[in-house]
């Protein structure tokens, strides 16, 4: 050990105590030299590690061409500090909250320690790694586990997104440029790159003043940062660009990802965008940085994020299945099918990363404990050999999860095998694999959802990736999404504190997609149509749609951050998953509702027809615009129970539409009492249309059907006897003479509503892309 003073560090512990920062029940025996971690509070990577540099009397190091099993050391954040000690980033948790700040203040009293994060009862930051073995016997400690380096969401790294978005054509026409708004982003770091570098930015006009530019924190940069986030601030400046905005690292760690988060809330943010990804987020539950996400969302700051880069390369199974073949080394092992313990998959040159994780809760009891081990077949011999391995004890360490990588010199199918080393069977157990190229399952191809953590969180709008080039402004119409775009649909087991739900929750992630392949000032270095620095990938999307989001809130302010993402997901142009056999009418896990049309959204708000349609176009009657009163400023949310049980939603049509009309969410009761207050003219000469939807089947719900009384001025439809399913979504049409001019207000309530239920939700405006061709199927038989 490099720590001779063992007296002298008691002393200064002491001293500490006597300060009042440490109890000095803190701080155990000292006097000693422990050379032995304890498995019970030091994770499996930090044991790994701990062993290699025993082995070697170093930090091991990897040649360039070795494709041997890497050390431990590869996949951790390792770095020295000033005098030559070896740092290495750790994650600690304590008994409690109240914890948190005693034990910090232990740790820096015995051995040099620099905080990262802190969130709840964890902190992270960097810690010499040859006081580990002191540091685990401090008593308000409760687990020591290493920071595994995030991964950031880009692809190979054009401009063209602010078109692609019709971003361009909303400053053209109303002006909008961000003005007042200010936006955070979270990411690598901003200013550490050589070349290129800020002032160059702000000379170019890519970037506004210093004084325009809030940096909470940025990433120390002996750590490594690629300034992804000045990257990112570029695209968000080009579509918004009287915006002000703010910086804050996220690869640090967990805690200082969701400690920055908050930050950037405090320091007044109106909308917050990151690309970053910790691989041992939960997939099953909110972790703390899914938390910190709807923690900014409740007071009111939308939040975009990366979907993910990794496409469909999962492999999911419903339950751990015994093929009946056991290892005292490496247990029981898991049946992928027909008998095998292997599932091959085809991998390119370079390096992957597959990240394990099962139904069981994290930081709670965890009751089985999983392996994971990736093997290569000799050909010559026809012998497996056992390329790489994480055997994390899960129970021990409340951990639900294993991860390993490999790198490879030429492409290889890999042979994959889980086994059961302990505990029940889970119910639910899944792997993503990430990294270089797109894996190809050989066998038993689940080919399932690799968006998850804070992307998939409520609170947050997960954005997917298309190619600015494949969009309908440039000749792509539906445009294409990216094939290595992020599919969701990961469910959530548990609620934040572990506790199982009653049936598992899949949220509707992605919600949008925005453009890639964006011009920047020096991130990439890919040519195409004559220049280079492109950035691809979701990273480059979702500040796109941070941007959009800001030129709605300079439009209108007061709008909460569902509302802007409902205005964002209804004025999208529909796309398709093309994994799918049929067109994916409306929302679906690849695609969400479809690219983003910020000129159709803002076009909404000021109840603008987004197209010119003429009398022989059928969409003349679909475009039916709306009062700025429609949507937005007349929502009854199903998550506010205690709203009224009803509300008025105002609609003015153009003049030759005829045609009002509302969406609602059924309530729980499956009643509706629809009356339209009609202001412009005898309502008997109108008819009522309730219908829905599914799948783009226009006949899955035969209300047309259903019976309306008309006098002269209301029209009312009573829909009782639970008729509608509860929180599904419905419309409902007034139709008018032709050439007749649509205007009053829609009223909706529950005449079963029982006492505490949600009542109805309302929007009005357009149909959009969902539903379009439904309503032109309609709209022909009323023309008709």
């Amino acid at each position: 050990s490099k720590y001779k003073g063992t007296n002298e560090q008691l002393r200064q512990a002491n001293q500490a105590w006597s300060g009042g920062l440490v109890d000095m029940g803190e701080v155990k025996d000292l006097s000693k030299t422990f050379a032995v971690l304890d498995t019970a509070i030091v994770d499996d990577f930090l044991l790994h590690l701990w062993d290699e540099i025993k082995e070697q009397g170093t930090v091991p190091v990897v040649e360039e061409g070795d494709v041997s099993q890497e050390p431990m050391s590869k996949f951790l954040k390792i770095k020295d500090d000033t005098i030559g000690n070896k740092l290495v980033q750790v994650s600690i948790f304590t008994t409690t909250e109240d914890d948190v700040d005693k034990a910090i203040a232990a740790i820096q009293a015995i051995t040099t320690f620099k905080q990262t994060g802190k969130f709840k009862n964890r902190f992270s930051g960097w810690l010499a790694l040859d006081s580990i073995h002191q540091v685990q016997h401090i008593s308000s400690i409760d687990k020591i586990r290493a920071v595994v380096p995030p991964f950031r969401f880009t692809g190979s790294v054009d401009g063209g997104g602010d078109e692609a978005m019709q971003a361009d054509r909303v400053r053209d026409t109303f002006g909008l440029t961000g003005k007042g708004k200010k936006v955070g982003v979270l990411s690598d770091s901003f200013n550490c790159t050589t070349g290129t570098g800020l002032s160059d930015d702000q000379e170019s006009g890519d970037l506004p003043s210093s004084d325009e530019i809030d940096i909470l924190q940025d990433l120390n940069c002996t750590e490594g940062g690629i300034d992804e986030g000045r990257a990112m601030m570029q695209l968000v400046y080009d579509v918004a660009p009287e915006v002000t905005l703010a910086f804050h690292t996220a690869s640090e760690s967990q805690e200082g990802f969701a400690e920055g988060i908050l930050e950037l809330a405090e320091a007044g943010c109106d909308v917050i965008v990151d690309d970053i990804l910790f691989f041992f987020e939960p997939m099953f539950q909110d972790g703390i940085v899914a938390q910190a996400v709807d923690e900014v969302v409740a007071q009111g700051i939308p939040y975009f994020s990366s979907a993910g880069n990794s496409g469909s390369s999962s492999w999911e199974a419903a339950g751990f299945v015994d093929s009946g073949l056991e290892s005292s080394l490496y247990g029981q092992f898991h049946d992928f099918g027909d008998g095998s313990i292997f599932q091959r998959v085809n991998l390119i040159a370079g390096s992957h990363i597959f990240i394990l994780q099962w139904d069981q809760p994290f930081y709670s009891e965890v009751e089985n404990d999983l392996d994971i081990f990736i093997f290569e077949k000799q050909r010559v011999l026809n012998r497996f050999t056992l390329r790489a391995q994480s055997t994390v004890n899960n129970p021990a360490f409340r951990f639900p999860a294993e991860g390993l990588a490999i790198s490879l010199e030429s492409p290889t199918v890999v042979y994959v095998a889980i086994t059961l080393k302990s505990g029940p069977p889970p119910g639910f157990m899944k792997y993503i694999i990430m990294g270089s190229g797109t894996p190809v399952f050989v066998d038993f191809a689940t080919n399932s959802s690799t968006s998850y953590a804070h992307m998939n969180a409520g609170g947050a709008c997960g954005v997917g990736a298309a190619n600015y080039l494949r969009t309908p402004r440039f000749g792509d119409d539906p445009p294409v999404i990216e094939s290595f775009s992020a599919l969701g649909g990961t469910p959530i087991f548990f609620d934040a504190n572990g506790t199982r739900l009653e049936s598992p929750v899949v949220r509707q992630q992605p919600k949008v997609v925005a453009p890639d392949g964006t011009l920047n000032t020096f991130f990439g270095g890919i040519e195409i149509l004559g220049t280079e620095n492109r950035f691809f990938g979701t990273s480059a999307a979702a500040p796109h749609a941070a941007a959009v989001a800001a030129l709605i809130l300079e439009l209108n302010s007061s709008l909460l951050p569902i509302e802007i993402y409902d205005l964002l997901q209804y004025t999208a142009v529909d796309m398709d998953d093309p994994s799918t056999e049929e067109f994916d009418v409306g929302f679906d896990f690849r695609t969400g509702y479809g690219l983003i049309d910020a000129n159709a959204a803002v076009s909404f708000l000021l109840g603008i027809p987004t197209a010119n349609c003429s009398f022989d176009d059928p969409c003349y009657a679909v475009k039916v615009p709306v009062s700025t009163t429609g949507m937005v400023n007349s929502t009854i949310s199903t998550r506010q129970c205690n709203a009224e049980s009803s509300e008025e939603v105002n609609f003015t049509s153009g003049i030759v539409q005829e045609s009002a009309w509302a969406t609602f969410e059924a309530p729980l009761s499956g009643c509706a009492l629809i009356n339209f207050d009609y202001e412009s003219g005898d309502a008997s000469a109108v008819e009522m249309v309730l219908f829905g939807s599914e799948n783009g089947d226009c006949d899955a719900y035969p209300f047309t059907e259903l019976e309306y009384s008309a006098g002269t001025d209301i029209i009312t439809m009573n829909v009782t006897n639970e008729t509608l399913v509860a929180n599904e979504t419905y419309y409902i049409m007034i139709n008018g003479p032709f050439g007749s001019n649509i205007e009053g207000k829609f009223n909706i309530t529950d005449p079963c509503r029982v006492e505490e239920e949600c009542p109805a939700r309302i929007r009005g405006g357009d149909f959009f892309g969902r539903v379009v061709r439904c309503l032109v199927i309609r709209v022909i038989e009323w023309l008709s």
